[in-house]
């Protein structure tokens, strides 16, 4: 199975689940200075292990396309927690063109709702930093236009006080409508909504009626406008049934999938980090 074939399908799964996953809580785990050999899972029957040797993190797709042998073939936890390892290691290695369907393929592969909400909100933040370029820190707001940011955090602000012409006062005086227009187009209804919305609240102290998701997503629209998403764990604001948020570190992407990119290589049964 082509690795197009594979994320087109698992695309399909997880976009369904998605509308009704909400958040689970995520842990931090502090990664081993050097990196310690392991043992892994086994393969199934009718797979060499000298795939397995082959192996190289220059060609991160090669994990990818055994990983799918492995998980099409395997019939017990040993085999699939091999294919769960070699579905990380692509991702890690290659994760502009790879994570996305690495974190989709784990999802299959999970065993727990919490892993299954945990991966589809890894694959959401993936797929969103590679429709944005490289993943890489972006640059806030903030920092190229310091006014103009203050003053549509100042307007959010406002407007959730139910303060709406003190919203458009703030914007106006700092000519910020047009890049509000642009980083205010995340939200449900874009500019055009949120205009709108401060237009209801023209005789100020009223207030609106939000959702707590609602909310959330404003906070993070207006999080990444004054800090960028910086090398700090990203909050993913996914939120239901009062689940904690979950928390994922895309520059972390090892601790996220599992696996050490420093142990890509095959050896005597185990993971290493020598050729």
């Amino acid at each position: 199975m082509t690795i197009a074939r594979r994320i087109v399908r698992t695309a399909l799964l997880a976009s369904a689940a998605f509308l009704l996953a909400s958040a689970a809580f995520g842990v931090a785990v502090q990664s081993s200075p050097s990196p310690t050999p392991f043992r892994s899972g086994t393969l199934p029957r009718g797979i060499p292990e000298a795939r397995l040797e082959a192996l190289d993190p220059a060609g991160p797709e090669d994990y990818f396309d055994l990983a799918e042998d492995v998980a099409d073939r395997a019939t017990g936890e040993d085999e699939r927690q091999l294919a769960r390892e070699l579905f990380a290691l692509a991702g890690v290695l290659d994760p502009e063109r790879l994570g996305v369907g690495a974190a989709l393929s784990l999802y299959d592969l999970a065993r727990t709702d919490a892993e299954r909400r945990r991966l589809l909100v890894l694959a959401r933040r993936l797929e969103a930093a590679r429709a944005g370029g490289p993943l890489r820190p972006g640059a806030a707001v903030r920092e190229r236009d310091p006014e103009m940011a203050a003053a549509i955090s100042a307007a959010l602000a406002h407007r959730r006080l139910g303060e709406g012409r003190a919203a458009r006062r703030r914007l106006d005086e700092a000519a910020a409508v047009a890049l509000a227009e642009r980083v205010l187009a995340e939200l449900p209804g874009g500019w055009e909504a949120f205009a709108q919305s401060l237009e209801r609240l023209e005789g100020d102290g009223a207030t609106l009626p939000a959702s707590r998701a609602a909310r959330l997503r404003e906070l993070r629209v207006e999080r990444r406008m004054l800090s960028g998403e910086s090398a700090s764990v990203v909050e993913d604001l996914v939120v239901g049934q009062g689940r904690p948020l979950i928390e994922i570190d895309l520059d972390r992407l090892d601790l996220e999938l599992g696996m050490d990119r420093g142990l890509a290589w095959w050896r005597r049964g185990r993971w290493t980090d020598r050729p």
